[in-house]
């Protein structure tokens, strides 16, 4: 992970921006009491973090991140964003077929391909927010979360294909929405809240229900990924239409039931 709250400033800092290492760190999703530390200060390591054994990630918690496989690099195969969008799966090359009488190359590399928005929300929460996804597209220009709803105003709304991380807040069967809220704090201290409103039908506003009661006992706070076409409905407010239910990503990775 390169991000992290401050618990000392209530904000969210960078891994290679910290100053102070006596600080204590914090996972992003304020329903977890995961605390990090850091590593790779003065190395040749990119610095980051890494969470304390004794404080694990509670389950569900979607910056569990086990998966260094998403870490950017040459091996990752990457769909655009609009082919992710409307499932359009990238062709996983076979690799030549190995005769008897030669011997494979030792650390043959795997290719990880980036085909589905759960594997799109991965590559954005495991690497940095100014990292490269394709041609001059930035993460920071795909995704939406506590990290970077401060810039550019994004909190007071946008239009467009994006990936949003927000935090349910209620779901209404006869309107067939859930109300999701994405939360930062302002150098400054002040709370700055963005709501998403994403329309879909009423089988799949069941079924998130239905999991997240079932897991966690209560629909209220828990996170919630979604890829879609947004407007900006009125300030601080955004909306979209799933038509495509795993567009929605509410399993993460350290479920036990994974979507």
């Amino acid at each position: 992970m390169f991000y992290a709250i401050s618990k000392k400033y209530n904000d969210v800092v960078c891994a290679s921006n910290v100053t102070d290492l006596n600080d204590t760190f914090l996972c992003l999703n304020s329903q977890c009491k995961a605390e990090y530390f850091i590593k790779g200060i003065n190395s040749e390591r990119k610095a980051h973090f890494c969470h304390k054994h004794s404080t694990p990630h509670i389950q569900g918690c979607p910056y569990d991140m086990g998966l260094t496989k998403y870490l950017n690099n040459d091996d990752i195969v990457k769909s655009s964003l609009q082919d992710i969008y409307a499932h359009i799966r990238k062709p996983i090359k076979k690799a030549p077929t190995i005769h008897v009488n030669k011997q494979p190359k030792q650390n043959a590399s795997r290719k990880t391909y980036i085909n589905t928005t759960k594997d799109l929300f991965y590559f954005c929460t495991t690497n940095s927010l100014d990292t490269i996804y394709e041609n001059k597209t930035t993460i920071n220009d795909i995704i939406v979360d506590s990290r970077n709803i401060c810039s550019k105003g994004l909190f007071k709304g946008f239009s467009g294909l994006r990936l949003v991380v927000g935090y349910t807040i209620k779901y209404d069967f006869p309107k067939r929405f859930i109300l999701l809220k994405t939360e930062a704090v302002t150098k400054y201290g002040k709370t700055i809240d963005l709501y998403s409103t994403i329309y879909m039908e009423t089988n799949q506003i069941k079924e998130i229900k239905d999991y997240l009661f079932g897991t966690f006992g209560t629909f209220t706070g828990y996170p919630v990924a979604v890829l879609g076409k947004w407007s900006n409905s009125r300030l601080f407010n955004i909306e979209c239409t799933i038509n495509e239910p795993t567009n929605v990503i509410y399993k993460f990775a350290n479920d036990i039931d994974k979507r």
